[in-house]
């Protein structure tokens, strides 16, 4: 009777170990599941604001781009019209002392 009661006193403790290994084992799937979902909501959040971040970015330097582009147009409009004024006068300078030597000669 002591070996049967001494063996169903260490089944009962065997199984009480293996209970509690089981319950501490559930335990931490449930934590590391719970990590892992904030892990997810932490990415998904990170994946978004990168997302706006950059098409911040892309519009600002289109903006960036567009008035830089424009702004050289007005340059490059304002060159022209220089030059042009310019060899306009020196066209007329070249009448003008042409006409006076065929006057003179």
């Amino acid at each position: 009777m002591e070996i049967t009661s001494f063996a169903f006193g260490m089944l009962a403790m065997i199984a009480i170990i293996l209970i509690a290994i089981i319950v501490i084992g559930i335990v931490k799937v449930f934590k590391q599941d719970k990590i892992n979902a904030n892990i997810d909501v932490n990415i998904t959040e990170l994946y978004r604001n990168m997302n706006e971040r950059i098409d911040g970015l892309a519009h600002a330097l289109n903006s960036r781009t567009d008035q830089i582009e424009s702004d050289m147009d007005f340059k490059v409009n304002n060159v022209t019209s220089y030059i042009d004024s310019r060899i306009d006068k020196l066209q007329n300078n070249i009448k003008e002392k042409g006409s006076k030597e065929l006057l003179k000669g």
